[in-house]
């Protein structure tokens, strides 16, 4: 009786039975969604996420940002910017500087700062600035970012 209340549908639809099975499962799958909807009403849809750990790292930054003016001494004696970068008109001394003030410089990571030692050690002190364009790592791109935060005067 199922199968001929169907047929006779399909017929005045104009529908074929792959088009009516097709009908069929979609209708039964939007039942089924809006079941499990109503039953599973009391729980909320969406997860909380609690963002305190990433307000706290933001405030920190937002200090570090606001006390960049501040001047600290690097272990060589030297005054050095508290922030990540150099700012205003200091410069880095190419031929004293540590590994911690070569990575003050914009690009210069830990890898960059240790190859600019080694070259140091290596090849005696720079003689100018474009120099530090021999050591690996550091091109046009990267010497032209730094080139006016860097100076090679004798220690």
């Amino acid at each position: 009786m199922k199968n001929h209340l169907l047929k006779r549908l399909g017929e005045k639809a104009g529908l074929t039975n792959i088009e009516l099975s097709g009908l069929f499962f979609f209708s039964v799958m939007i039942l089924a969604g809006v079941m499990i909807k109503v039953i599973a009403i009391d729980e909320p849809s969406f997860r909380q996420f609690d963002y305190s750990k990433q307000d706290s790292l933001f405030l920190k930054l937002k200090a570090i940002n606001r006390d960049i003016d501040s001047v600290v001494h690097s272990k060589s004696g030297k005054e050095i910017f508290a922030g990540k970068y150099l700012t205003g008109d200091r410069k880095i001394n190419l031929n004293i500087a540590s590994q911690e003030e070569l990575t003050l410089l914009p690009g210069i990571g830990e890898k960059t700062a240790e190859k600019i030692i080694q070259y140091r050690k290596r090849i005696g002190q720079f003689k100018s600035k474009e120099e530090i364009m021999n050591v690996k790592g550091i091109g046009e791109v990267k010497y032209s970012r730094i080139r006016d935060k860097i100076t090679v005067a004798s220690p």
